[in-house]
């Protein structure tokens, strides 16, 4: 037993835990088409697309499933019993998990050596799409109200204030690497991960289907209206009637929100400034790996 815990600690896990609107579908599907399961780089294939939010889903009990907390431990020994070298796992989900007890992903840095990897971008960048992605899956939201903008910051993980300590200090990791993103320079994104990881990655760029503007305000009040309905129904309704819109009055596809409340935008900046300098300040220490 003792050769065997030898064995599964000179295996290095990367997890990378996003969060959401930080390039990190990209990253995901140029990880996903070069490590496959027989390389000693390992990139495991899950699904729901090209992360791991199924398996973040199933260890940390989100989702509707129930927690397991030994499933990431699982899928660690399971790969370092086949003799790879790195275990990458990937999904924003799993930063849902850093203020909850989130005991698998603890239990997988007790037993291995875990290198943690944050993607960030500016908070302000990130608001609107994710108040358009929260709307597609079915929650409701008083349009762009200010109030309403400020509550989704507060109970969006990637979007605290305290996410970058939270994710430094919720366990003992053997390394914490963090990325600062930039949606006009991609190649910062791969040459990072490539950095860390000892290995080309590639370029991929993927982004997710956004819903412009005024899709996203009809599927919001389909969604306030119709809370029972299915979610896939709910949305072809929002695509029907967005196309007959557009087709009438074609001037909404270039509709658009990209401005916050200015006093929002001041707020955020003012957090993520802080951030940066701190992450800076830690990386001079060499305390973490700041890639920007």
């Amino acid at each position: 037993m003792k050769t065997r815990e030898v064995a599964w600690r000179n295996m290095r896990c990367i997890l990378h835990i996003g969060p959401h609107k930080t390039g990190t579908t990209s990253i995901q599907t140029a990880l996903a088409g070069k490590f496959g399961s027989g390389s000693e780089i390992v990139y495991p294939e899950s699904g729901p697309g090209p992360g791991h939010a199924r398996i973040a889903w199933e260890s940390l009990g989100l989702n509707s499933n129930v927690e397991d907390p030994e499933k990431l431990v699982q899928i660690a020994s399971e790969y370092s019993d086949k003799g790879a070298s790195t275990l990458i796992l990937s999904s924003e989900e799993f930063s849902k998990g850093l203020f909850g007890e989130c005991r698998s992903i603890k239990n997988l840095a007790n037993r291995f050596d875990v290198e943690l990897v944050v993607t960030l971008t500016p908070l302000s960048d990130r608001v609107v799409s994710l108040l358009f992605e929260r709307i597609k899956h079915k929650e409701t939201f008083r349009v762009f109200d200010t109030a309403q903008l400020i509550t989704l910051c507060s109970t969006s993980p990637g979007l605290r204030g305290d996410f970058v300590t939270r994710a430094l200090t919720v366990c003992k990791w053997k390394r914490v690497h963090f990325i600062i993103c930039d949606k006009n320079k991609p190649r910062i994104l791969f040459k990072s991960f490539e950095d860390i990881i000892g290995a080309n990655v590639g370029t991929v760029r993927k982004r997710n289907k956004q819903y412009p503007y005024f899709k996203s305000i009809i599927l919001n009040e389909l969604n306030r209206y119709y809370k029972k309905e299915n979610l896939l129904l709910l949305r072809e309704l929002a695509d029907d009637a967005y196309g007959v819109i557009s087709n009438r009055f074609p001037e909404v596809e270039n509709g658009n929100f990209d401005e916050l409340p200015v006093d929002l935008r001041a707020h955020l900046d003012q957090i993520w400034n802080s951030q940066v300098c701190f992450l800076e300040i830690l990386s001079s220490l060499g305390a973490v790996s700041l890639y920007k």
